[in-house]
């Protein structure tokens, strides 16, 4: 083989591995700008006890996606596509990524969507706390109803001390549908997903 058809070969790769970096992956399809979902939140920590949370997909690049989230306050997150990690964190105009990223946060493990090729017994890190990655169990898969529907879901378990928390997950998309937190049986924070138009 002359020199000429490996400088060819040699560009072939290289573009493949430029626009492989530089479109969007497509490993979850609904990770796009315009997506959004909306939780209707019961918290006994606040004041105002129950509320809409809201996410919405600003953009998405071929790693990172960039999160509207409406709540008390306008927080504006970048997210690592692959691992979930919180990159940025923007809220009401502040930088507040060092909150995260530094002590007590190591790292963010970003809570609205998991993996889909999950089993029962598999776990799940949502974030890593002075070094410590929490990770929840996936101890069932049951049905959940959202708007009217029935939808298919992972259901995972942590416990601490006298803390409990259980997320149910969507099997074919990963969202988050449901998530419940309670402590000595009593229910602290409980959100539902109400509205979305990613199915």
């Amino acid at each position: 083989m002359n020199w000429k058809n490996l400088i060819t070969i040699g560009i072939i790769i290289l573009s493949a591995v430029v626009v492989f970096n530089i479109l969007p992956h497509q490993e979850i399809s609904w990770l796009k700008p315009g997506t959004y979902a909306k939780y209707d939140v019961y918290n006994v920590f606040f004041v105002q006890d129950r509320y809409v949370d809201k996410y919405k997909i600003l953009s998405v690049s071929y790693n990172k996606v960039v999160i509207k989230h409406n709540w008390l306050r306008n927080d504006t997150l970048y997210v690592d596509i692959k691992s979930r990690k919180l990159l940025k964190a923007i809220t009401d105009g502040q930088n507040i990524t060092n909150l995260f990223i530094r002590p007590p946060f190591k790292s963010y493990y970003f809570h609205l969507w998991i993996p889909t090729d999950l089993s029962i017994g598999d776990t799940i890190k949502l974030y890593e706390c002075k070094g410590d990655e929490e990770e929840y169990r996936i101890v069932n898969i049951s049905s959940v109803k959202v708007s009217g529907y029935e939808r298919e879901a992972y259901v995972l378990k942590a416990e601490f001390g006298n803390n409990r928390w259980t997320g149910w997950y969507d099997r074919q998309t990963g969202l988050l549908l449901r998530w419940e937190h309670e402590n000595k049986d009593e229910v602290w924070y409980e959100s539902n997903l109400i509205k979305t138009n990613i199915f």
